[in-house]
């Protein structure tokens, strides 16, 4: 299990697209780390059968574990819907 710190060492410099499934899903995590986020959108995940338009669309493939780091330290996100 990972802790804080790998999460701390690596958020800077890890590969968006090694920890995604799409290359969308990279560019959202990029926003959330980069504090980039409309600050009056909600992310919204969606699952493998949702239309993905302005969604997170969580495949196999996507690490869980930098969405949520991600979601936690973003200063400008205002809600989480799954």
């Amino acid at each position: 299990m990972r802790d804080q710190k790998y999460y701390d060492l690596l958020a800077d410099i890890i590969d968006l697209n090694c920890i995604t499934s799409s290359m969308k899903n990279a560019e959202t995590l990029g926003r959330l780390r980069d504090n980039a986020w409309d600050e009056e959108k909600a992310l919204n995940v969606a699952d493998y059968d949702s239309d993905c338009g302005e969604y997170f669309c969580a495949e196999e493939g996507d690490d869980w574990g930098w969405l949520g780091y991600f979601v936690g330290r973003n200063k400008q996100i205002r809600g989480l819907n799954l």
